[in-house]
């Protein structure tokens, strides 16, 4: 909470309360209030802002797994686990959506099953 954090804006507001979950006091959920020193309204900003060295980001591992790898981003507190949320497909109608679109779905679904830290 106080670090220089690098924080998002979306529709409804700046995100400033990043949820954990601490699995020290029984998976209970943590909401912690942080001050952002940079925001942007995009997720690749805030991961380009903490490869730029401007703070401390909240990002999902599927985002940011190849900079961890090599070295570029250093995962801090992995002991408190980020709360999950979810990623959508939008399509314009599912009776009607082609082959290759079910297709990719798939492949992203089992895809981003592996992330899931």
């Amino acid at each position: 909470a106080r670090h220089r954090c690098i924080v998002q804006r979306h529709q409804k507001g700046i995100t400033d309360t990043w949820n954990f979950i601490d699995p020290l006091k029984g998976d209970k959920l943590l909401n912690i209030h942080v001050k952002g020193h940079f925001i942007t309204n995009a997720g690749e900003g805030v991961r380009q802002a903490a490869l730029a060295g401007l703070g401390i980001s909240n990002h999902s591992f599927w985002h940011v797994q190849d900079d961890l790898n090599a070295g570029k981003l250093v995962q801090i507190l992995p002991e408190f686990i980020v709360e999950p949320t979810a990623i959508y497909a939008v399509v314009p109608d599912r009776k009607l959506m082609p082959n290759k679109v079910k297709v990719l779905i798939e492949y992203l679904q089992e895809h981003f099953k592996n992330f899931n830290k």
